[in-house]
């Protein structure tokens, strides 16, 4: 028997798994991808007074490598995980870069965090 898809982020939340929920947030212009844990979202959302329905969400994520707009987003559950990124720092860094030091980089700085890295 399979799911129907969430309508909001409280549906995904409350009727969908509670708190072992995952958001998969993928990029097809840079190939990159994020996982946010849904509750993360869903409070980063209500602080925003943005709108939580699910065909919504995508409008305000943004990669900030390219700065296009995701694919449609997946829900995963979350089997393997205990925590995931927190959503006010809801960017597509490089593995192993603050990702939200990379948010607000110029070029330039960008370039001297991935120096750093190494």
């Amino acid at each position: 028997m399979s799911r129907r898809p969430p309508r909001t982020l409280h549906d995904l939340c409350e009727l969908y798994g509670g708190g072992h929920m995952l958001v998969r947030c993928s990029n097809k212009g840079c190939g990159r991808a994020r996982i946010f844990n849904v509750h993360d979202v869903r409070d980063h959302w209500k602080k925003k007074r943005w709108s939580d329905r699910w065909c919504d969400l995508p409008d305000h994520f943004r990669c900030a490598l390219c700065r296009s707009r995701p694919e449609p987003l997946q829900w995963i559950e979350d089997l393997a995980r205990e925590t995931a990124p927190h959503a006010p720092r809801a960017c597509i860094a490089p593995y192993g870069i603050n990702p939200l030091a990379w948010a607000l980089a110029c070029p330039t700085d960008r370039e001297q965090l991935i120096k750093a890295r190494r």
